[in-house]
């Protein structure tokens, strides 16, 4: 958590947070200048055609939804994907540092992980993991998942950004 890698996720994340949300205030202040657009136009428009463009309105809004959820799928996805890495490499760097101090059993005794009855602060390995993980993985590069996304022009929107 408090490694440079776990701090690197985390600011990651911020980045590609505060990128999306960019993107979504444009993307709904576009929506809503539609629909002011929409309730001054009302009047001209036989209903027919008023409950056609409502109805497009409406289909809009909720695609926007679709794409606000599926952001914040994508960024939980970045977070538990840097801090997977993460663990893997401290998993790996707890065995080695373990066998090579002959130490038979290494507890969690993070808050709500487990509880350290006894220790010898010959056993206790934190800081010395936390500097090594510090030197081995001082960053973990996030990959923006790729895929099906929407965009803005899929739901009938363009970005001007």
């Amino acid at each position: 958590k408090n490694s440079k890698a776990g701090i690197s996720v985390r600011e990651q994340v911020k980045k590609q947070h505060l990128l999306y949300q960019k993107e979504i205030q444009y993307l709904q202040d576009k929506l809503e200048e539609e629909k002011i657009l929409l309730q001054q136009q009302k009047p001209k428009f036989p209903k027919p055609r008023y409950e056609k463009l409502k109805k497009s309105y409406l289909n809009k809004a909720q695609s926007l939804q679709q794409l606000l959820q599926q952001r914040k799928r994508l960024l939980d996805q970045m977070y538990v994907s840097g801090m997977r890495k993460i663990k893997n490499e401290l998993q790996r760097m707890v065995r080695d540092l373990a066998q090579k101090r002959g130490i038979d059993l290494v507890l969690n005794s993070a808050s709500g992980q487990s509880i350290v009855i006894y220790s010898d602060t010959r056993t206790v390995i934190t800081d010395v993991v936390r500097k090594r993980l510090n030197q081995l993985l001082p960053e973990v590069t996030l990959d923006v998942p790729k895929g099906e996304l929407t965009t803005g022009s899929d739901i009938g929107l363009k970005k001007n950004f």
